[in-house]
């Protein structure tokens, strides 16, 4: 059937007009199911006064001319006044029954929505020569059908529906018998199971279908064409059947609503028992479609723009990306048959754009801006039309018509390669009438109506995959296209739009068709009253007009084939004004076509043929079977076009520009694909896990259809590339244990799997473990107590992370003494502390400490290093336990408690700081004895660190004791004064402080061991520190309080108690550091020299790269460092001095213009390391600041350096343009250059290339220039027969490669030599010259048939001849191969060719008006050359004859007659060897314009006449 007359409807009623998604009419005509097709004539011209042209059906055939057999023409008339609306259905032969149902529709509805006044139903069962009204047979009185539709399956179960009624009409035998359907619902669409549905033939799904109601948003499902149906569930406002090889049998796709027309999907599966929620990855959405391999739903919550998501092969939701910053309004599906999907968006009212996906369709590149479409308010709709044809049959052409500032209908552009190129169409050189049209592109093109003209009432472009090739379309020549009617032309192609002849100059509107697989084209104007229509049978090479079987004029309204274009039938549907009813006329073209065609009447023809550059299109050479044009023979219903298709190796132009790339506008043929300004097209999928890798795009992608093959290469292929690593996230720590801690590490997101993790434990023992699962749990067993920092750093090339936590090493308890007083007074609270001994004489905290007295733990203190407790009179126990992580040790103090009281004064000094292993002099003085007895009292001396002493006065008032600590601490001491009783006589209490002495101080900033380097007027931090005899640093109390004494060498000094310190020194010198530490109980010193310099400026610092390299390979690593230019500074000084600087470094690229590879807070001295994964040139850049700040104050200087990166050759194509070649002939050399991904080493970067080729073989001292470019031609002549080797080599700095082919130097076995003359107008260009060479070479090859013969044709112009211009043309004649049989072989050929002007075999050349004569010349007469004689040559020759023959006329007159006997003798022989043909041009006389050649075989069309023999 005509699919372009197929009924159009919406997808859906959209309830917003924030944005739609809708499908395009072309798209219903790609994919349109056996059904029926709709004409309207709501929208046509006036209807007119009536006219009686019916006539009996026995006077409808056609009469026959003289010369022509005319179709067999039928006539049949349908009495329905009012019903201007025909719903027509014909499956084609061997099918005969046709159906047309004609409707009246009440003024103003929609017409598939109902508003239905009546109905009739036409049955024919002859092929559409008779009908009868079978309305009747529906039993109903009310029938108001409005559609009906047919099973994809079964073309006999059809069914009609009633939509005013709910009510179906349904027939399971073609229309023989009918049964009636009531329906609780109202049937809008049905749809049965398309018939693409891989398993449709698996099962009975014949009558499987759902009805769609929507208004209620039911769907009904039938298995037994709706004798019974279930329902589904409630607000469905799409549904779809899934029918693909990745959906089950029978699933239905539909949405569901669930709040404010926000939808989700759900599934169901034959026998739809239940249902399934399909994720889309957005909570809601609006609108769903689904198509082939793709699902699609539209999102309008956003106000900015309509969000599009994509499923492809049923798979997860991925949001669509499209490149321009523009918002998307509107979506309307053009494709998505041919893996992968067009797609047209509504930007705004002056910008329609054309999109095209990769395989997964979620990635567009734009194709094509600024496409003519209907207005706003039809996309907000739903209903968009633009204008967009994609040829049928023929995979990658397209046409359109485009904005144009000088016409609102625009300018038609043409693509050959889906999209990835567009061009003006190129209009034919001559009229249907023979006249010259002067109309040469760009100022001058083609232009056809398409979509948005049908709107209007034209007709569009018409192509069907049965015909394939051939292209109808009507419009005009000029600039643009023209609304005009009676400026209309109609043109066709038979090569797929590739050159277009004028069918007819028409000036109105007409309607045209193909039947039978292309070999009837038919076309009559359409709403123009007429009596006739035109066919050809010869691919529009000739005409012929044939009347209606009516005896007035007929407005038609359309032309219908049947599906498939496969019969010799077509149906003109028509009317008289004013409209009464419809006419149908059958045209039957079997009394013309009488002869079916046979093998000898085809050929092979290739689209590759148009363009003599390519021998593929889309990555295939695709071979169709045609039939010869010039004959009239049909193919049948049961033909199937042979077609042969092999795969091409991949090339450029099998890829077209990437999502976020695109062309130079001033180049987009040549330009490479480079990235659009502004987008970030290698940015990493949001969902890019860290140790994955993602693609990164090499710029191009292969055009979705195209079919090429890489044989294992990576061209143009993307790159893999790590995900990228993320600065580390924030970090907790937490520990647990005493000496063995377990650490635990968290990370809150971030880079994990390849950050480095730096655990610093703060005992000089530090670990670095890349991978978080690797570093996040620790253990640490601390070999000794103490304090410690432990650090913990994470960092990567983006960023570091930091934590810190002290951990507390409690020493090992040994020994615990209680102190206090051993006796005291009933009811007087006596104060007990603790004091506890470790092994290493370490802090022991944290501990829990646990008092009792006499053991009753009820009278304990919570946790207090101290006790206080009252006693009753006698003897008691004081304890306590003294515990931590590592354990605990008890100790007691007994205490004797008396009544009464006695007096003693007890006064004792003793020094109160002292260092570890010093000894304590205590000295005791005793006064006021007022005891009894005081003669002997017992001195009792509690140390505080468990130990103790008794000693007696013996009547001494005066006494020492000594002590030494071997542990830091603070102790207690306590003295108690016994009688001779042993009575308390009194007591004393004082405290000692204990610190370990230092062992050395140190200058840990800005050097701990080298040299200091500063600069003059720059301040220096100093940072010290201390530690002890075992070199640990000085932590904690147990060293108390260092003060610090610091002499800066130029006369300055300081005294501090902080360890850090600044100072500026103001002249250029050397100095000496001297610092002393002191901690109450020791004091330490040490020197250090400094050198102060005067500060570098930027051109002192530069940077470095390993092995000074300037140019490097992609995927090398590179590595980075700082050196400094200053006199004076040894290397350890430089290094000191850059180790005092923080370095930020980045990466530029020139191509981009964008920064990478940041990295922060570098040490001065640290180099650093880049990989670069794509050619570009960078600059490297590096700041260097003061203190790791980097501000204006800080900053020092910055320098940068420029590095390029080469992509590394992966190898060299040579394509010579033969394998053998003539003696002295040119061989054309391409050399093409391809990197490591196999892209065209010139679409990167422009570097440096040497090209040296060689001949092996060749006389050493024959050079040729060095060649450079990505892509190179070049030439060479060899003057001896041989096999030769050329040998190519190319080397960019970073690699090299060389590619070796062979060429075999022949001399021609034959040749044969003729010679043409021509007008003196005719131009003589080199171009003209090479295509006539390669005319003659194609001529030659029909000329010898199937035989591999290998030819050489030269064309020479050898200058005038009084009567216009000769050209030589030498064919000559190659064997096969060297052996004697194959040069046998070509010495017959050289006969057959010496024969071939006389053999009918034409010379297919460009047009130029006037006569050409062409001889066959003796080949003793011409040399033998594959070169010709040029015309200086010849003048050069005559000249110097006739000075020859003066000179003998003078001297030698005898001699002069002689020569001339012998002249009338060659003549002779000549005249019996020469043949004469001549050949004439029909041109039009009258035009004077001299026009430039045309290519042949191009895009243009030129008039081509064979040599005919005129002997």
């Amino acid at each position: 059937m005509d699919r372009s007359l197929l009924f159009v409807f919406s997808l859906a009623l959209l309830p917003s007009v924030l944005g739609t998604f809708s499908v395009s009419k072309q798209y219903e005509r790609r994919h349109k199911e056996v059904g029926p097709v709709a004409i309207d004539l709501t929208d046509s011209h006036a209807l007119d006064a009536p006219e009686d042209i019916f006539q009996e059906a026995k006077d409808r055939r056609r009469r026959q001319t003289e010369d022509q057999t005319l179709p067999y023409t039928t006539s049949a008339f349908l009495p329905v006044p009012s019903e201007t609306y025909a719903i027509v259905h014909w499956d084609g032969l061997p099918k005969t029954t046709v159906f047309i149902l004609t409707v009246a529709h009440e003024r103003g509805q929609v017409r598939r929505n109902g508003g239905v006044r009546w109905c009739t139903l036409w049955r024919s069962t002859d092929y559409g020569v008779t009908f009868t009204n079978e309305t009747s047979k529906w039993n109903v009185e009310d029938a108001k059908a409005n559609w009906y539709y047919i099973s994809q399956d079964d073309d006999r179960n059809i069914v009609f529906t009633d939509l005013m009624n709910k009510r179906l009409y349904i027939t399971e035998d073609e229309g023989v018998t009918y049964r009636k359907k009531e329906l609780d619902i109202t049937p809008y669409i049905i749809k049965f199971i398309p018939s693409s549905a891989p398993w449709l033939k698996d099962g009975d799904y014949a009558k499987l279908a759902f009805v769609h109601d929507y208004d209620t948003k039911k769907v009904s499902v039938t298995d037994d064409l709706f004798k019974t149906y279930y329902d589904f569930p409630d607000n469905i406002t799409a549904a779809f059947w899934g029918y693909t090889e990745t959906d089950e049998p029978g699933v239905i796709y539909f949405d569901s609503e669930v709040t404010n027309g926000r939808k989700i999907l759900k599934k169901s599966t034959y026998p739809h028992s239940g249902e399934s929620a399909v994720d889309t990855h957005t909570r809601y959405f609006d609108k769903f479609w689904l198509s082939h391999d793709y699902v699609f739903v539209a999102d309008y919550s956003s106000s900015a723009r309509t969000e599009l998501w994509v499923s492809h092969m049923r798979k997860d939701f991925i949001q669509a990306e499209f490149p321009l910053n523009l918002p998307g309004k509107h979506y309307s599906l053009v494709d998505a048959s041919e893996g992968q999907v067009f797609m047209a968006v509504y930007h705004d009212v002056n910008n329609t754009a054309l999109y095209i996906s990769q395989e997964t369709g979620h990635r567009y590149s734009l194709s094509l801006s600024h496409l003519i479409s209907s207005e706003g308010d039809e996309w907000e709709s739903g209903n968009p039309i633009y204008d967009l044809h994609l040829v049928e049959g023929l995979n990658g052409v397209i046409l359109a018509n485009i904005q144009n500032p000088n016409s609102r209908y625009g300018a038609s552009v043409i693509s050959y390669d889906k999209g990835g190129e567009w061009s003006a169409i190129t209009p034919p050189s001559v009229g249907a009438d023979g006249s010259q049209l002067l109309c040469n592109p760009p100022s001058c093109s083609l232009h056809f109506h398409m979509d948005v003209s049908v709107f209007r009432g034209f007709s569009g472009i018409l192509s069907r995959e049965s015909a394939v090739g051939m292209v109808m379309a009507q419009g005009n020549i000029g600039t643009t296209l023209s609304p005009y009617a009676s400026q209309m032309r109609l043109f066709m192609s038979t090569n797929g739009g590739y050159s277009w002849s004028e069918v007819v100059y028409s000036r109105s509107i007409q309607v045209y068709q193909f039947l039978d697989f292309g070999s009837i084209t038919i076309f009559t104007k359409r709403w123009w009253r007429t009596h006739t229509f035109n066919f050809s049978c010869d691919e529009g090479l000739t005409w012929t007009e044939v009347d209606y079987p009516t005896s007035s004029n007929l407005n038609v309204a359309g032309m219908l084939t049947e599906l498939g274009e496969k019969a010799l039938h077509a149906t003109i549907f028509g009317y008289t004004s004013p409209f009464n009813g419809w006419y149908i006329i059958g045209v039957n073209f079997t009394s013309v076509m009488t002869r079916q065609c046979q093998p000898s009447d085809y050929t092979r023809w290739s689209p590759t043929d148009e363009h003599l550059s390519r021998e593929c299109l889309l990555g295939l050479h695709e071979e169709f079977e045609r039939r010869n044009s010039t004959t009239c023979c049909y193919n049948g219903i049961d033909y199937e076009r042979p077609q042969n298709v092999h795969s091409c190796s991949c090339a450029i132009e099998d890829y077209e520009c990437d999502y976020g790339f695109q062309r130079d506008d001033s180049d987009v043929v040549n330009s490479p694909c480079l990235p659009i300004p502004g987008m970030n097209v290698n940015a990493p999928p949001s969902n890019c896990p860290e140790g994955e890798y993602y693609a990164i795009s090499s710029g191009y992608r292969k055009v979705a259809g195209d079919k090429c093959v890489r044989n294992g290469s990576n061209f143009l292929q993307p790159i893999r590339i790590p995900c990228p690593i993320d600065p580390p996230g924030s970090l907790q720590l937490n520990f647990k244990g005493s000496f063995n801690i377990e650490f635990n590490l968290a990370q809150d997101g971030g880079g994990k799997l390849k950050t480095v993790y730096t655990w610093d434990f703060g005992d000089s023992t530090s670990i670095s473990i890349t991978g978080y699962e690797n570093a996040k749990h620790m253990f640490h067993n601390y070999t000794m107590p103490g304090d410690y920092q432990v650090v913990v750093t994470a960092a990567n090339a983006e960023g570091r992370a930091t934590i810190t936590a002290t951990v507390n090493i409690p020493d090992r308890i040994t020994r615990v003494s209680v102190v206090g007083p051993t006796q005291g007074l009933v009811g007087v609270p006596i104060v007990f502390k603790v004091s506890v001994t470790t092994e290493n004489g370490m802090d022991y905290q944290p501990a829990v400490y646990s008092w009792s007295v006499d053991d009753d733990t009820t009278v304990s203190a919570s946790g207090e290093q101290s006790f206080s407790h009252a006693f009753t009179n006698g003897t008691h126990e004081v304890a306590c336990i003294v515990s931590n992580p590592i354990g605990g040790i008890r100790g007691s103090i007994t205490v004797r408690i008396h009544t009464g009281s006695v007096g003693v004064d007890l006064v004792a000094s003793l020094k109160k700081l002292i260092a570890t292993n010093e000894v304590l002099v205590i000295s005791v003085q005793i006064t006021n004895v007022t005891t009894g007895d005081g003669s002997d009292l017992r001195l009792h001396f509690s140390f505080g660190d468990n130990e103790g002493t008794d000693i007696h006065t013996k009547g001494k008032k005066q006494l020492t004791e000594q002590h030494a600590y071997t542990h830091p601490g603070t102790y207690d001491i306590h003295i108690t004064v016994y009688s001779s009783a042993n009575s308390l006589a009194a007591s004393y209490s004082a405290s000692v402080t204990v610190l370990s002495p230092l062992g050395k101080v140190n200058i840990i900033k800005p050097s701990p061991d080298g040299p200091i380097v500063g600069f003059k007027g720059t301040t220096i931090v100093f940072e010290l520190r201390s530690y002890d005899k075992n070199e640990r640093p000085v932590e904690g109390t147990t060293f108390g309080s260092v003060f610090y004494s610091v002499n800066f060498g130029d006369n300055t000094m300081k005294n501090e108690s902080s360890s850090v310190f600044e100072h500026t020194y103001e002249e250029i010198d050397d100095y000496t550091f001297s610092v002393t530490a002191n901690n109450g109980v020791s004091q330490v010193s040490v020197d250090r020299p400094i050198k102060i310099v005067q500060e570098p400026g930027n051109n002192d610092v530069k940077i470095q790269v390993n092995n000074d390299k300037d140019v490097a390979a992609v995927g090398e690593e590179l590595q980075f460092s700082i050196s400094v230019n200053i006199k004076g500074l040894d290397d350890e000084q430089k290094s000191s001095l850059l180790n005092l600087w923080t370095a930020q470094w980045w990466v530029t690229s020139h191509l981009t213009s964008t920064s990478t590879h940041n990295i922060t807070n570098v040490k001065g001295g640290h180099p650093v390391a880049f990989t670069f994964n794509n050619p570009d040139s960078y600059e490297i850049h590096v700041e260097i600041s003061r203190q790791g700040v980097f501000n204006e104050k800080n900053h020092l200087f910055s320098t940068q350096k420029t590095v390029e990166i080469r992509a590394r050759l992966d190898h060299l194509d040579l394509q010579l343009d033969k394998q053998v070649a003539l003696v002295n002939e040119d061989v054309h050399a391409t050399i093409s250059l391809f990197s490591t991904r196999s892209i065209p080493y010139d679409h990167f970067v422009k570097v440096k290339q040497i090209v040296t080729p060689t001949i092996t073989g060749y006389p050493s001292d024959h050079t040729y220039p060095a060649l450079t470019g990505g892509v190179i031609t070049w030439s060479l002549k060899i003057e001896k027969k041989d096999n030769f080797k050329l040998q190519v080599q190319a080397d960019n700095d970073v690699s090299s490669v060389s590619e070796t082919s062979s060429i075999e130097v022949v001399d021609p076995f034959g040749t044969v030599n003729l010679l043409f003359t021509l007008p003196d107008n005719h131009p003589s260009d080199d171009f003209w010259i090479n295509q006539f060479e390669q005319s003659m070479i194609n001529d030659l090859a029909t000329f010898t048939g199937e035989k591999k013969w290998r030819f050489r044709v030269k064309v020479s112009e050898l200058g005038e001849n009084g009567q216009g211009h000769d050209f030589l043309v030498a064919v000559s004649v190659l064997p096969a191969d060297n052996s004697e049989d194959a040069k046998q072989e070509a010495a017959k050929l050289t006969e057959m060719v010496t024969s071939f002007p006389s053999s009918g075999v034409g010379f297919k050349i460009p047009d130029v008006s006037g006569t050409r004569t062409a001889s066959l010349y003796d080949n003793q007469k011409v040399p033998s050359s594959s070169s010709g004689i040029s015309s200086s040559v010849i003048a050069g020759i005559i000249v110097a004859a006739v000075f020859i023959i003066v000179i003998i006329v003078v001297v030698m007159s005898l001699l002069i007659a002689l020569l001339y006997k012998k002249y009338r003798r060659l003549e002779t022989r000549y005249s019996r060897l020469s043949q004469t043909a001549t050949v004439t041009f029909a041109t039009n006389e009258d035009d004077d314009d001299d026009d430039p050649p045309v290519e042949m075989g191009g895009p243009q069309s030129v008039p081509v006449l064979d040599v005919v023999n005129n002997s």
